[in-house]
């Protein structure tokens, strides 16, 4: 998995692309379930975040959440992860991805 640490205007589209691998090798994302959301600093919910597979082969997805919806995020750190679950029903987290919302200058 490669993912790197974020920083994001509020009220910005936010995308994060996520490679899964395994063994230094793209892990096929088939039939999987994927699932993500954003956390304040204190653990509360901030977002369920939309989570999908563009290159299920090259285990590649993109994680985002619209602009209508960072619109409404205050000045802070978020922090989040992504969660995979294989058919079988084994379970797989990333690491924890911090995102420093700051203010946007030009409205």
């Amino acid at each position: 998995m490669s993912i790197q640490n974020y920083e994001l205007k509020k009220g910005n589209t936010f995308y994060a692309d996520v490679y899964f691998t395994s063994g230094g090798k793209p892990m096929p994302l088939t039939g999987y379930s994927i699932f993500s959301q954003a956390r304040k600093q204190n653990g509360d919910l901030l977002a369920n975040l939309a989570c999908n597979i563009v290159d299920s082969d090259a285990g590649h997805i993109i994680i985002s959440a619209l602009d209508s919806v960072t619109s409404q995020w205050e000045l802070q750190i978020f922090k989040f992860d992504v969660k995979v679950v294989a058919p079988n029903g084994d379970v797989d987290r990333t690491k924890t991805i911090s995102v420093k919302v700051t203010r946007a200058e030009t409205l």
